[in-house]
């Protein structure tokens, strides 16, 4: 008798698939190490973040058997699990941390309906830039350290016409050192230092830095097929410009003027 055969066969993955698994690895070459926490929080943690009565991430989603105070709500950010974590990790000396995570926030809709569910990243740096090294004086990351890893992942996506402004920055931030993140006219998300009173909630040694991406709205933004330009008939020329300006002159500021 014949044995039993069966085909198998694989799909195509999702493009959107794709750019998140191509957006992780990336972020993993910088040297981020990618986290997973817990869909539950608890309401408090959300509070904990200092953000206005209609920002949308207040509208919290109760369970109906949570397993306690501390899961009773579905998340609408990453933040509160990525400031545990990197909490969990300074309590046993942790310190040098290049956190990432990707997944997914629930927002109610309504009484009788689903959820709705978005995908949003968050990563967290904090501690030294690179190893001590005897040929080499310790740096602690700052906040272009961050910033760069956001341009870079945008720039692996193809994604254009980003700009950074001072203006309505998250509260959980430190308005000083701090960035909204705007594609094309659309808000992204946020980068910058953490707020001291966030830090001391969280127990918090600083200063830590984060971003925190609608994924979703990023994807929208992505070029996922590029394609081939002629290469110019003449040879590029490069011009050096040097401007003495205040430091309450922003760069992107210089860039609108330029442009």
């Amino acid at each position: 008798s014949a044995p039993p055969m069966a085909r198998l066969a694989s799909t195509k993955p999702a493009e959107d698939q794709v750019i998140r698994q191509h957006s992780k690895q990336f972020l993993a070459s910088l040297g981020f190490c990618e986290i997973v926490s817990y869909s539950f929080i608890s309401r408090r943690a959300i509070e904990l973040l200092r953000l206005g009565e209609d920002d949308q991430r207040q509208q919290l989603l109760p369970l109906r058997n949570p397993l306690s105070e501390d899961q009773a709500v579905m998340r609408t950010s990453l933040i509160p699990g990525m400031l545990e974590t990197a909490a969990g990790n300074q309590r046993q000396n942790n310190f040098n941390l290049r956190l990432v995570e990707l997944s997914k926030v629930f927002f109610p809709r309504g009484k009788d309906e689903l959820p709705e569910e978005r995908f949003n990243l968050c990563g967290l740096l904090s501690g030294m830039r690179r190893p001590s090294a005897w040929n080499e004086p310790p740096q602690t990351v700052d906040f272009f350290d961050v910033k760069g890893a956001v341009e870079a992942l945008f720039l692996g996506l193809g994604v254009r016409d980003v700009h950074w402004t001072k203006k309505d920055t998250a509260p959980y931030l430190n308005p000083e050192v701090a960035s909204r993140i705007v594609v094309a006219d659309t808000y992204l998300g946020d980068v910058g230092e953490i707020h001291p009173s966030v830090l001391e909630s969280y127990d918090l040694k600083g200063p830590v830095y984060l971003f925190d991406i609608d994924f979703d709205l990023l994807m929208e933004k992505a070029v996922s097929l590029k394609e081939f330009q002629p290469l110019p008939r003449f040879p590029a020329v490069n011009r050096d410009l040097a401007l003495v300006v205040s430091n309450s002159v922003a760069a992107q500021d210089l860039l609108d003027y330029l442009e």
